[in-house]
């Protein structure tokens, strides 16, 4: 139900197609300068055309602000808007009836692998800049539940308006369409409470903000309140000429995220940061692609006295039955194959014993993913052992 109504919640910023119109503005104070971006929460690729002002003010800032850290709900929120039917040939291996892309709780897996605000948040951690939530993401849930969902926007206005950039229109849509306490909640309160928040974290160091951009204008706009606030404010240029900036900005995105698990002396390299989950006497290691829909975890199985690998996989996992099973035995006496987890629903896994118990690295997606070679990528990859734990 909450990725549902978080859908509801972020759909009303979402759209397709951008105009040469920059959504950017620098934010300057007592010599100190910062930046504001109003996103779409979205994986649409049209959203990822960025001008080189964006790259740029990415590139410089020293710490990035998002509304609030999705990431760490990730045991809470699982990104496919509905789990796929997948079938198995007689050979064991995987496919759907179905070529369509799956949909997600921000587009679906013909975008990109994350929505944009994750995007930045991916490229805050693989470069080790420092991250502000402005919002716990319990303060978002809470909303989203209590937002009416029954509010009727039509996406294809947003998206005429988000191509033009005009953020007052949306501003002024969004109030129309809401009751008077629907837009207070959503829209007054949250600005007042995030340009608090801002003014703080803009004097402590250079900052990229991003906010979705129906929090920009208008009076009680976060532009509005920093202005009142002694801030100066400008609109940045948009150009897409420096395309070094680009992949300068692409190459720390794509470069992965390497976890060094102590306890197991393993490093692993996920799609980008994973968090930490307990689960019973172990423990996950899970990493969410919300835009496309894909999942990616390793999880830590205290091996108990008298139980074989197979004996601690269908105590954790269901394991499909006849062709479906589909298990084969590595080169490194391990097992890799399909099973469901309840949750995560039909996963590919590579599971085998070390001296401590077992690991298990898993992935799920959608149909395309699920359907391509990309599970395996993930599965196969060489885990680093440093210390004595294999």
């Amino acid at each position: 139900m909450k990725q549902f109504l978080i859908f509801i919640f972020f759909i009303l910023f979402s759209g397709h197609l951008l105009s040469q119109k920059t959504a950017i503005w620098a934010i300057s104070k007592d010599h100190k300068e910062s930046y504001i971006f109003g996103t779409y929460h979205s994986n649409n690729k049209e959203v990822f055309k960025l001008s080189d002002s964006v790259y740029w003010a990415l590139l410089q800032s020293k710490q990035i602000a998002l509304e609030t850290d999705l990431f760490s709900a990730v045991d809470i929120i699982t990104p496919l808007k509905r789990q796929e039917i997948f079938y198995f040939d007689n050979d064991g291996k995987i496919y759907t009836k179905s070529k369509r892309a799956s949909s997600t709780v921000y587009g679906n897996e013909d975008g990109m692998p994350q929505f944009i605000d994750g995007w930045f948040q991916v490229f805050c951690f693989n470069t080790g800049k420092k991250f502000i939530p402005l919002e716990t993401i319990e303060d978002q849930l809470n909303i989203v539940e209590d937002f009416v969902v029954g509010t009727s926007i039509k996406e294809s206005l947003m998206q005429s308006l988000y191509q033009k950039r005009d953020f007052q229109e949306i501003n002024a849509l969004m109030k129309s369409s809401l009751t008077v306490s629907g837009y207070r909640e959503l829209i007054t309160e949250r600005n007042a409470q995030m340009a608090e928040k801002l003014d703080d974290i803009f004097q402590e160091d250079t900052t990229f903000c991003a906010v979705g951009c129906a929090h920009l204008l208008g009076e009680d706009g976060i532009l509005q309140l920093l202005r009142k606030k002694g801030y100066q404010t400008r609109r940045m240029a948009f150009e897409m000429k420096n395309d070094s900036l680009k992949k300068l900005f692409y190459k720390k995105v794509n470069q992965g995220f390497m976890v060094n698990d102590s306890l197991l002396q393993i490093s692993l390299v996920f799609p980008g940061k994973p968090y930490k989950i307990e689960k019973g006497d172990g423990y996950q290691w899970l990493y969410r692609e919300f835009g496309q829909g894909n999942s990616y975890f390793m999880e830590y199985i205290p091996l108990e006295e008298k139980k074989d690998l197979q004996s601690v996989l269908k105590s954790r996992f269901e394991l499909l039955k006849d062709k479906s099973l589909a298990y084969l035995r590595d080169s490194s006496n391990g097992m890799k194959g399909y099973v469901r987890d309840e949750v995560e629903g039909v996963c590919f896994i590579k599971a085998f014993e070390t001296s401590l118990g077992v690991i298990v690295l898993g992935t799920t997606g959608g149909n395309k993913y699920m359907n391509s070679q990309r599970p395996h990528q993930f599965i196969v990859q060489e885990l680093k052992f440093f210390g004595s734990a294999q």
